[in-house]
């Protein structure tokens, strides 16, 4: 036991090491690019945040947390494709390439999304704090009475 090494992964190795292969995958399954795949991904990803938050710009647009649940949300989606499309073609059906990028397009639209997929609670507070540290100090003391609660309704 002395020679050998004992490597330990993190779950989060665990779970990159499980996207990537996942990714990896659905590259071959749809013969793209892995530029092709990211983009897809991104645009996506921004085409989410515009219907989640009607605005053109937002906090959540440059947050590594945002970014990272969304890849994590997207691998998982990945999967179930993987899946449906292997189920399919256990039962006999054999999709052409034509069919099987329209699957997988139809699951990952940014729009459609919104329906079911929320950022979690880490996610939004992260987009908060980021709003938040827009105000600075500079701005707050031009005029401090602008901030503080008014008397009377």
């Amino acid at each position: 036991m002395k020679d050998q090494e004992i490597i330990r992964i993190t779950n989060v190795e665990k779970r990159r090491a499980e996207m990537e292969v996942l990714k990896a995958e659905i590259q071959e399954l749809l013969n793209i690019s892995h530029f092709e795949y990211c983009m897809f991904q991104f645009e996506q990803g921004l085409i989410y945040l515009k219907a989640y938050t009607t605005k053109d710009v937002h906090p959540l647009y440059t947050s590594r947390v945002f970014w990272a649940w969304w890849r994590n949300q997207w691998s998982d989606r990945d999967q179930e494709v993987i899946k449906h499309i292997a189920d399919g073609e256990g039962m006999g059906l054999n999709y052409p390439l034509k069919t099987k990028r329209a699957i997988y397009e139809a699951n990952n639209q940014g729009d459609y999304l919104i329906t079911d997929n929320y950022p979690n609670k880490v996610v939004m507070e992260e987009s908060y704090i980021n709003m938040l540290k827009g105000f600075t100090n500079d701005q707050i003391g031009r005029n401090p009475g602008q901030y503080a609660p008014k008397a009377g309704i």
